[in-house]
């Protein structure tokens, strides 16, 4: 759906459930993306999974050698060069729009069961995952199944806590922030007392992503593919296991208990009875994400990095998906009927306090 407002900041365009799956991948760079990517090309999971890089800081395998790195010249070609593996997969290096590496890929290649997208150490996801959503033509052939951020256990800490002077946020932090899979690398390298420190960090940061500690970046690939976080087809229960973070529901709680403001980025859940009114939900929405109107008891403004729900919106019989990325969001119907009205959203990002957005929440209920 779009923004009835051609001035204000669009909001996402729904994907179709049949459409082909992507996942984001990203994480600093010597994090193990790479070695990851290789794992899953390398293995014989039966899917036909496309690959789309644009950095090769790790590693020296064949895979690499084989393909043409951009000599960064203006007229280069978009993507380098194709390189198709025996298993069926398909690996493609490229310069800088991925948005377009995929038409090509779809258009020229053919239909293919999933898409991996890496970016750079340094990239920020959100920008990324809103191009998909906001190309009105990408977005009928393709959803987003997720965010993964690979992080490096023996150097993450460090890189969470770096101050820069330019940023009030740094970009470690920011993938930590987005993502609905943390993959924590190189475990072998840390104590369990660390590994204890790290966890505990970034579920003070993303309390609803679900984490797996992994050494070498080989995972069971049923962990961090067809997540079906916002998948619509499935019932409400389920819906909320992928959505709000099945595994980690109980750490999303207690940070979502908190009613201080933290300036820093932190986690907030909050859970309701009842059906929203739209258009004060969109109103709230608008002024949360896009007029910064929301502001905690102090003053201050709150940032939103990440924001999803289930939410049951009043003269709807199903229940509503809602996720968003910075000032971008997308409310989608789900094929689950409502059974017994309620609400469920968490948000990620800074200067949050629950009980203001609580109170905002329950404005939005419509009258019984």
């Amino acid at each position: 759906m779009e923004s009835d407002d051609e001035e204000g900041p669009p909001m996402l365009v729904a994907a179709d459930t049949k459409s082909v799956p992507v996942t984001i991948i990203t994480g600093y760079l010597g994090a193990g993306k790479t070695t990851l990517l290789n794992y899953i090309l390398t293995e014989n999971h039966g899917k036909k999974i496309a690959v789309i890089m644009n950095e090769f800081g790790e590693g020296d395998g064949a895979m690499e050698k084989s393909m043409t790195v951009s000599s960064g010249e203006a007229d280069a070609p978009l993507f380098e060069e194709w390189l198709e593996l025996r298993n069926g997969c398909l690996c493609c290096s490229i310069k800088d729009n991925a948005v377009k590496a995929i038409e090509l890929l779809m258009d020229k290649q053919g239909k293919f069961d999933y898409i991996l997208l890496e970016t750079t150490g340094l990239a920020d996801p959100g920008p990324v995952a809103n191009l998909f959503w906001l190309d009105d033509g990408l977005a009928s052939d393709i959803y987003v199944d997720g965010i993964l951020t690979v992080v490096d256990g023996k150097h993450i800490l460090s890189q969470l806590e770096e101050q820069r002077k330019d940023v009030e946020i740094n970009e470690a932090v920011r993938q930590v922030a987005l993502a609905d899979i943390i993959l924590l690398n190189k475990i072998d390298l840390v104590s369990e007392e660390q590994l204890h420190k790290i966890k505990s960090y970034i579920s003070d940061i993303n309390s609803a992503a679900i984490v797996i500690p992994t050494t070498h970046s080989r995972v069971d690939l049923d962990q961090i593919l067809d997540l079906n976080a916002y998948g619509c087809d499935s019932s409400h229960s389920q819906l909320q296991d992928n959505l709000m973070g099945k595994q980690q529901s109980s750490a999303v709680l207690s940070a979502g208990d908190k009613n201080h403001i933290d300036t820093t980025v932190s986690t907030v859940r909050i859970d309701m009875d009842g059906s929203l009114d739209p258009q004060k939900f969109d109103l709230f929405l608008q002024n949360l994400l896009w007029e910064r109107l929301i502001q905690s008891s102090d003053g201050s403004a709150m940032e939103l990095l990440r924001l999803k729900g289930l939410v049951c919106e009043a003269g709807n019989s199903h229940s509503t998906i809602l996720q968003g990325v910075y000032e971008t969001y997308d409310k989608r119907t789900t094929k689950s009927p409502i059974l017994s009205p309620s609400c469920s959203l968490i948000f990620i990002g800074r200067n949050l306090e629950k009980q203001v957005l609580f109170d905002a929440l329950t404005s939005c209920l419509a009258s019984p």
